[in-house]
């Protein structure tokens, strides 16, 4: 499917969520539920079967997609630390920093992969987002939190955000494809049907955390606008010069690219509340992931597209 019928996809879905929640067909409580089941039931599922579906690794050069995790780590690191304090340190800064270093790599970046690169696709991103995905679930603590002095640690605090059902289906995937473990044909085909309905609820769950938007609101908060340029420009043109310069395949780097082009995480209001932001950072940070995800509508096709010619792809 080409990049542009995938984005014709995904803003529809994600209108469709928009539509579904303006009109009240369902209330706040469904999204939140939605999502609790999409993340812990369904994404697992899909993940899982990404990995044990495969008979071997494909060629895959697996060493190389987790050296590439890192290095994508370390280096949006730095470049949202470098903006954090060119804007002041302050929290604007805070949220433009973390916005920097991740992205919406589940709701908006699995369904895009899978639509474009298939299962081999799926399976080099959800090895490529493990670490990644570690330290998305640890980071808040460090890098949103107020400035209140020397703060106390909790080691079961944050084991308990990265052990998730997403990360241990990542571990039974692996397992099981090293040890050539199928499961029954009706499991797989339960599992399988379970991991499709993935990505289009995903969507729509995107949709329905915009309903809120107005014109207005992103216009009175526009200096959140800081972290939007960050995640939707600054981390795709970074990436996109590593990218060039490593000598990995190119199905690889067009995979690992998609992590840089997609939008603010949805989670990042929910890791404001959770590091105990100020009500105006929250609101600020709301409206970061409601304009970057209108955004990327325009912009995430586009960066994959450059990306596309400048690999000759």
């Amino acid at each position: 499917m080409s990049i542009i019928s995938v984005s014709l996809e995904f803003a529809l879905l994600v209108f469709a969520g928009f539509l579904i929640m303006r009109i009240k067909l369902v209330n706040s409580d469904f999204r939140g539920q939605l999502s609790k089941f999409v993340i812990n039931v369904l994404l697992p599922c899909m993940i899982a079967r990404s990995l044990y579906g495969r008979e071997t690794g494909g060629g895959t050069d697996i060493p190389m997609i987790l050296l590439l995790s890192v290095a994508t780590i370390v280096l949006l690191f730095i470049a949202g630390q470098a903006a954090y304090v060119l804007l002041g340190r302050g929290d604007i800064a805070k949220t433009a920093r973390f916005s920097t270093m991740f992205g919406n790599f589940t709701f908006i970046g699995f369904p895009v992969v899978t639509e474009l690169y298939g299962q081999s696709g799926l399976f080099i991103y959800a090895l490529f987002t493990l670490p990644i995905r570690i330290v998305f679930y640890a980071a808040p603590y460090f890098l949103l939190s107020p400035d209140r002095g020397p703060r106390r640690i909790d080691p079961k605090g944050i084991l308990g955000q990265l052990v998730t059902p997403p990360t241990v289906s990542i571990a039974v995937g692996l397992i099981m494809l090293l040890a050539h473990i199928k499961p029954p044909a009706f499991i797989d085909a339960a599992v399988n049907a379970l991991g499709s309905a993935a990505s289009p609820l995903g969507m729509l769950i995107v949709g329905m955390g915009m309903a809120d938007a107005t014109p207005q609101l992103i216009w009175h908060r526009r200096r959140a606008c800081a972290a939007v340029l960050l995640r939707n420009f600054a981390a795709p043109a970074v990436m996109l010069v590593m990218l060039l310069l490593i000598p990995a395949d190119i199905n690889t780097k067009q995979v690992v690219f998609t992590y840089a082009a997609v939008p603010v995480p949805s989670l990042m209001t929910a890791f404001s509340v959770n590091a105990g932001r100020s009500d105006e950072a929250c609101r600020d940070a709301s409206v970061t992931v409601l304009a970057s995800t209108l955004l990327s509508v325009v912009t995430l096709p586009c960066w994959i597209y450059l990306l596309k010619i400048l690999l000759k792809a």
